[in-house]
């Protein structure tokens, strides 16, 4: 039995699209990006250490720079990848911590398994309070008000990522 016989089994509504499901959270929980053209640009990498993860990956920053018509905001992404440079799959990891990389979280082991890791500290991009002049909020919504509709941090956060 799939889940939409089991809905209508239960008397309950059918499930929503993907489409209607989206407007529904941006609508009622995240909010929306503002329309705004922006460009990305990236630093050249910086080498931070060339044997990382026991030799098997190297630790470079770059830093990624977002611009509007209203400024631009640019913070530091560590990257860990793999030392034979190979393209592979990739974590992002938003440290809640302020040290970037974070030692305690298991880069090694993730990178062991196949995986590069992307890191950020969160605050970088734009700080957890109400203030929506800073960071790439400050550029999204240069005014630093936010209306009903105006997507907040975590829409922020996930749209750097």
């Amino acid at each position: 039995m799939n889940v939409s016989e089991m809905l209508k089994n239960r008397n309950l509504p059918p499930l929503l699209d993907r489409e209607q499901m989206k407007e529904i959270l941006l609508r009622e929980e995240y909010g929306y990006m503002r329309d705004i053209a922006y460009a990305v640009t990236v630093s050249e990498p910086e080498l931070i250490e060339a044997y990382y993860c026991a030799g098997t990956a190297h630790h470079t920053l770059v830093r990624m720079t977002i611009t509007t018509e209203h400024g631009c905001h640019t913070f530091p992404i560590h990257r860990i990848l793999h030392t034979d440079g190979s393209v592979n799959p990739f974590f992002i990891f938003f440290n809640f911590r302020s040290n970037v990389p974070d030692r305690l979280f298991p880069t090694e082991e993730i990178a062991d398994a196949g995986f590069d890791v992307l890191m950020v500290n969160y605050t970088d991009i734009t700080t957890d309070d109400n203030d929506f002049t800073n960071g790439i909020a400050g550029i999204f919504l240069p005014d630093g008000k936010r209306t009903d509709t105006d997507c907040g941090k975590i829409a922020f956060w996930a749209w750097a990522a």
